[in-house]
């Protein structure tokens, strides 16, 4: 686990977990699906979680997600940059776009957000309630 990473079990409070829920999963996140071993298979980017998810869940690999974890942005910018910033990082296995040679890694971009990351079972709770 690295320092900007939180890991939530299933009915664990969180705040930034509170807030996308409170705005209904619309603003700038970028999003990490993990599977059950906490590897990275998949980094995206969305103002609007709960359609995407919903695209996710028709992929070959939606079985594979055991975790989910969120990061919040101020602007599309940020988060354009942040996605790119943690697929390269990262390197998740069904990420196409975004894997580029060392040459072109970002290098000056810092990300100082925290990666808050929950059971899937936990983030499907709120789509079930809605």
């Amino acid at each position: 686990m690295k320092d900007n990473e939180y890991w939530f079990e299933d009915n664990s409070y969180s705040p930034i977990l509170d807030m996308l829920i409170i705005a209904d999963f619309k603003t700038y996140v970028v999003y990490s699906f993990y599977d059950k071993d906490k590897n990275p298979i998949y980094v995206g980017k969305s103002i609007n979680f709960v359609d995407r998810y919903d695209w996710h869940r028709r992929k070959p690999y939606y079985q594979e997600i055991e975790y989910i974890g969120f990061r919040q942005y101020n602007n599309r910018a940020e988060m354009d940059l942040a996605e790119l910033f943690q697929i390269q990082n990262k390197l998740p296995k069904y990420n196409k776009s975004g894997k580029f040679n060392e040459t072109l890694k970002l290098v000056s971009f810092q990300d100082f957000s925290k990666e808050e990351i929950f059971t899937r079972s936990n983030v499907e709770r709120y789509f079930d309630n809605k």
